[in-house]
């Protein structure tokens, strides 16, 4: 931990790790609470950013996914507008291949936030299934 003692503390964790925050109010009042960090080693060398913007700048023009580990495979990708459609998928492809350009059905999509759910399958054999939220911007 960078310091015990400051407003602003920061922690870098290669293993779970469980700290205990103590807090003295202005009127001496000691309060506590437990917080755990949990490492997920599986989706570690995965990144999936949160933002993307398809408007022809050659900057940030697809949703993909980023891994070091060079034997995962991608094996379902899909994306779901803000009412449940599903509006874009993809299934068994190298996961370098995962490029979704903000259309569906040949259209812009709607600038927002969609909901994606992944499935990986890591270089241990391991199946990985990750969910969160892209934000398309134009």
């Amino acid at each position: 931990m960078s310091c015990n003692s400051c407003l602003d503390p920061f922690i870098m964790a290669d293993q779970d790790v469980e700290l205990i925050l103590f807090y003295i109010d202005g009127y001496g009042c000691l309060f506590s609470d437990a917080v755990t960090i949990n490492i997920n080693e599986e989706v570690s060398d995965i990144f999936i950013p949160n933002i993307f913007s398809p408007n022809g700048d050659n900057t940030n023009d697809f949703f993909q996914i980023f891994t070091n580990d060079s034997l995962a495979k991608l094996e379902l990708c899909q994306i779901y507008d803000r009412w449940g459609n599903k509006i874009y998928q993809n299934y068994k492809s190298d996961i370098n291949e995962l490029t979704w350009d903000g259309k569906f059905n040949g259209r812009d999509a709607d600038i927002g936030i969609y909901i994606y759910q992944i499935v990986v399958l890591n270089g241990n054999g391991d199946r990985v299934r990750l969910v969160g939220d892209i934000t398309l911007l134009r």
